[in-house]
């Protein structure tokens, strides 16, 4: 084990972190000041920072490069910071990250960039930022107020969640991307809803509105199925792909099914032209359907339907 102090270059000899980059350069910050690794000597890097300011922590950029983050010591200058990258021996500013909180001084406790470019900067009283790449600083505001998010760590998983540890907590939070997209289905009429979804096996999305027939969701496109592609009743109550991938819908006026890309009405007893509110599939591949005239069964020998006398419901009007 070789220890490194003043001696061997560094500015100091309380080192509070160490960072080595994806290019194998090795960082120490010591007592505010950035150090470099040679092999065999620290050396004291020159760090553009605006006077009076003070480097807080180190994080290693995906581009092989190094991210530093300051804040201003003096009251004169505002409660702000920089964030700067090092990355061929040339210094790159972001634009400095806002406060919300002018008279809280900020304290940067944590840095990371995360394998998207995205930027993230937590503190101690000011809350938790991110800066995705060209687009200005914004807080992290899931958890309400952003001063009572007090960070201490930051990290990234394998799966691209963001950990973040708390100060004086014993709480880790996690952040994860979810993309929310919204699909209007059209032409509707405006006072038409959606009664069911059923994400397919393929990842097709059919949905089931309340007076508009049916609309798939398939690869970035709307398709609208109504009567002139078989479903003569547009009221929709349920949607349900079976274990050999068969779509069922149950409309008001009774059951169908979805082949060669048309819908065909399931013709049997009175319950299968009622309206059919709910579909299920047990293990021996059977369908329940579950109708206002009653709860019928269909498998390969045929339909049966479950009234009062086979102990099912009574039957209401």
């Amino acid at each position: 084990c070789d220890l490194f102090g003043i001696s061997n270059g560094l500015p100091a000899s309380a080192v509070s972190q160490v960072v080595a980059t994806d290019s194998g350069q090795v960082f120490a910050l010591a007592d505010g000041r950035l150090a470099s690794f040679d092999g065999s000597r620290w050396k004291t890097q020159v760090v553009p920072v605006a006077p009076g300011s003070a480097i807080r922590v180190l994080a290693k950029s995906m581009a092989g490069g190094l991210w530093v983050a300051t804040t201003y010591r003096a009251p004169s200058q505002g409660r702000g910071g920089q964030v700067l990258l090092l990355k061929n021996g040339q210094w790159t500013e972001l634009p400095n990250y806002p406060w919300p909180h002018l008279t809280m001084s900020p304290n940067v406790r944590a840095l990371l960039e995360d394998r998207t470019g995205v930027v993230w900067l937590g503190t101690l009283n000011a809350g938790l930022f991110y800066r995705e790449p060209g687009q200005p600083w914004q807080p992290l505001s899931a958890w309400g107020v952003a001063r009572q998010i007090a960070v201490e760590a930051l990290a990234e998983d394998m799966d691209g969640s963001v950990w973040v540890g708390f100060f004086r907590s014993d709480q880790l939070q996690q952040i994860r991307r979810r993309p929310v997209k919204i699909i209007s289905p059209h032409p509707t009429p405006e006072q038409s809803r959606v009664f069911t979804v059923c994400v397919a096996s393929d990842q097709t999305v059919w949905i089931g509105t309340s007076d508009s027939g049916v609309h798939r969701w398939r690869a970035g496109e709307l398709e609208h199925f109504g009567a002139g592609e078989g479903l003569t009743d547009e009221r929709i109550g349920v949607i349900f792909e079976d274990r050999h991938t068969n779509l069922w819908v149950g409309t008001w006026s009774g059951l169908f099914q979805f082949k060669g890309g048309r819908f065909e009405r399931v013709n049997g007893p009175r319950a299968l032209s009622s309206c059919v509110d709910s579909l299920t599939e047990d293990r021996a591949g059977r369908l329940w359907v579950g109708a206002r005239e009653g709860l019928a069964c269909l498998d390969a020998e045929g339909c049966q339907v479950f009234g009062p006398d086979q102990g099912g419901p009574e039957m209401k009007r």
